[in-house]
């Protein structure tokens, strides 16, 4: 998906609806296999950066899932990635 040039959408069928999209960081994104690893996140720190400030800049909004184990936590490798997308954007 190309990322967004304007706060809403500007072609049919979804002209005029506010401009969001939904990334998917690792599968599955509800964690199901017992005692098994999460899978590698789908993208680098750097290109979820790019994606995101692109959206940022035309008024867009971008959603990122992360996988979830059944305990409630976060895998390890997606939080790494979000916490540098983090520090690249808001340099903290």
């Amino acid at each position: 998906m190309e990322p967004a040039t304007s706060p809403r959408f500007d072609h049919e069928p979804v002209q005029g609806v506010p401009y969001h999209t939904l990334l998917i960081t690792d599968e599955p994104w509800v964690h199901h296999r017992h005692d098994a690893e999460d899978s590698a996140p789908h993208h680098t720190p750097e290109e979820l950066r790019g994606y995101i400030e692109s959206c940022m800049k035309g008024g867009g909004a971008v959603t990122v899932n992360l996988g979830i184990y059944q305990d409630g936590r976060m895998g390890d490798r997606a939080l790494e990635v979000m916490r540098a997308v983090r520090r690249q954007i808001r340099g903290c």
